[in-house]
């Protein structure tokens, strides 16, 4: 192993072991500054939706956002399934509505191959898109949210940063 490679994996251990790597700090701008919108869009590639102002009340761990889905933080096999038939028939809601969820299955359809595919998916605190990417043949959704969620579907797996912390300093990753 080379030495820029060990110090790497020190590096990321040491890191990855901080008390206060997920502190919670809520002095972030209500909208993106003009000179970082670039970064936050790969320069143009996506567009913001200012009729929401970014939202100032962040969990970190402790039960994810309960107000988005029917059964709050509680994924169930009956309700994913239902979503997902709602999403092939292009009728699924979800917490941005119809033409969003449509739009998103539509450019993973052009992009993505996802059947048989593992995919994560990183913020989640409504199933949207791991109904979608089940809609399109993903064989595993693997979801990282800062707020627990209990999944009880076979094929969707929730994690919080902490566990998958936890899973990697000990090796079981």
């Amino acid at each position: 192993m080379s030495f820029h490679l060990s110090l790497f994996l020190m590096l990321t251990v040491a890191i990855l072991a901080l008390e206060d790597i997920d502190a919670g700090d809520m002095t972030f701008p209500a909208v993106i500054p003009e000179e970082l919108q670039d970064f936050y869009s790969l320069n143009g590639a996506y567009t913001f939706r200012w009729d929401k102002l970014i939202r100032k009340d962040a969990y970190l761990e402790g039960e994810a956002e309960k107000s988005l889905w029917p059964t709050g933080n509680v994924w169930n096999e009956d309700d994913i399934n239902e979503a997902v038939k709602a999403v092939e028939a292009k009728t699924f809601k979800g917490s941005y509505g119809v033409d969003e969820v449509n739009t998103v299955r539509e450019s993973l359809l052009q992009g993505v191959a996802m059947e048989g595919k593992s995919v994560l998916v990183i913020g989640s605190s409504h199933p949207r898109i791991e109904a979608i990417c089940s809609s399109l043949g993903a064989k595993l959704v693997s979801t990282l949210e800062y707020g627990e969620i209990i999944s009880n579907h076979p094929q969707i797996k929730t994690e919080t940063p902490s566990t998958i912390r936890k899973q990697y300093l000990e090796g079981s990753l």
